[in-house]
């Protein structure tokens, strides 16, 4: 269960990397958003961890 999730997130960081890869304002939108849902996913995924 944690490798799944672990290995969809890694999916995911390729896909918004391709994305970001465009200089356009959009891309630095996206950039701040990933940010902060990938903060929300690692500590859900810790807290699954601790649990």
């Amino acid at each position: 269960m944690v490798l799944t999730l672990l290995w969809r997130q890694v999916l995911g960081v390729q896909d918004l990397t391709r994305l970001l890869a465009r200089e356009d304002i959009n891309g630095v939108k996206l950039q701040v958003w990933a940010t902060w849902l990938f903060y929300a996913i690692f500590l859900d995924l810790g807290d699954a961890v601790e649990s």
